[in-house]
């Protein structure tokens, strides 16, 4: 439906150039964290071991006992694991916010199926725990801190109320956040200083030590035991081995999880928030702040020229247009005590004026049929 050569979208546009495709915000964001998800090896073996989790603990006898574990353990209301899905917007950030509140009774409960009588259950139970180790808990802190913050973007995004130039003002927010996260211009040693990263490791050490899973010392993980020295595919036997086949680099310093691992995933979710929000969408959805008479921008010529020239507006006129209508609409405030509070209210507000407000009326009326969500 969207296709830009021959989907929807690219009939529309031959009929209408100046139609603009607006995908609902929601879904875009959503699609940012699957890409990432499944694009980038260390998430996605995250969230397969999270999915994993999920659905061990998901069978009537093992959620049984995790019940039971968590009543015994705490006298708060008992917290359920989240099911991963790609079509079910902000999940990924419920999964892991789940799992971290319940991973002290979530271990407890493992130990438990792990002792048991039922031999297939025990195998499964010490499989599922043998992957929760210090490097899982990092990822797992790690991506609960990121996603908590495109959880709240993604809940703004689809408020009844929302508008597009809260929109493009939360759009650019996150990104601006994540590089200040990613700090892209300093060496992974001083980004192993910075609050976000500082607050996640110190976070991952407590929790760890709380579980009694072994952390490293010094910014240092122990490696586990030795294993046998492996051996390239037979058929690659005369070939140069430029890159790992099938073994996975563990991350045994701070440093490393950073470069390998945080900066990776913050570079992806980065530049996937930066193509599915383009600059050009983005520019002319402020266009509609500037209509907006709660903004701050309200009939700012600068703001909403992006917006102007795409519509192919008359520049001069719209100048002109905009002083004129400032005036127009402060005096009607004062004679007749009007509120003006919503693009809609200030279409109908031009509408008497059509023809003297000729390029802002037209605007107007765009403006409020421009989508910005579908949900």
């Amino acid at each position: 439906m969207s296709g830009r050569l021959n989907g929807v979208q690219a009939r529309i546009k031959k009929e209408v150039p100046c139609a603009l495709y607006i995908h609902c915000m929601s879904h875009r964001l959503n699609l940012v964290i699957v890409d990432t998800g499944k694009n980038v090896q260390a998430a996605n073996e995250f969230f397969v071991k999270l999915e994993k989790l999920d659905v061990f603990c998901s069978t009537s006898v093992v959620h049984s006992v995790f019940t039971n574990v968590q009543q015994e353990m705490s006298s708060k209301s008992v917290i359920q694991l989240k099911q991963l899905s790609d079509t079910r917007w902000t999940c990924q950030h419920a999964a892991c916010n789940a799992v971290l509140k319940t991973l002290d009774p979530l271990l407890e409960t493992l130990k438990i199926l792990a002792e048991g009588n039922h031999t297939e259950r025990a195998v499964e139970a010490k499989s599922v725990h043998q992957f929760i180790d210090f490097g899982f808990i990092l990822a797992l802190v790690f991506f609960e801190n990121i996603l908590e913050r495109t959880q709240m973007l993604s809940n703004m995004l689809q408020a009844r109320d929302l508008d597009l130039a809260s929109a493009v003002l939360l759009v650019r927010t996150i990104i601006e956040e994540l590089e200040e996260v990613r700090n892209p211009e300093s060496e992974p040693e001083a980004s192993a200083n910075s609050v976000t990263m500082g607050h996640v490791w110190a976070e991952t050490i407590q929790l760890s030590m709380k579980c009694g899973i072994p952390a490293p010392t010094d910014e240092y993980i122990e490696p586990p035991s030795k294993k046998r020295d492996r051996r390239p595919p037979f058929h690659l036997r005369n070939s140069i081995i430029l890159e790992t086949v099938g073994h996975r680099q563990q991350l045994l310093r701070k440093e490393d999880f950073i470069k390998k691992f945080m900066y990776v995933v913050l570079d992806r979710i980065i530049s996937e928030l930066k193509s599915r929000f383009s600059r050009d969408s983005l520019e002319i959805m402020e266009g509609v702040q500037s209509l907006n008479p709660r903004s701050d921008s309200f009939l700012n010529f600068k703001k909403l020229q992006p917006m102007a020239n795409f519509y192919s507006c008359n520049m001069e006129n719209m100048e002109i247009e905009l002083k004129q209508a400032m005036l127009t609409l402060q005096r009607k405030k004062s004679s007749d005590a009007i509120e003006v509070d919503t693009i809609l209210e200030f279409t109908n507000f031009l509408e008497p004026y059509s023809i003297p407000f000729l390029e802002l009326y037209r605007l107007c009326k765009i403006a409020c049929v421009l989508p910005v969500s579908s949900a």
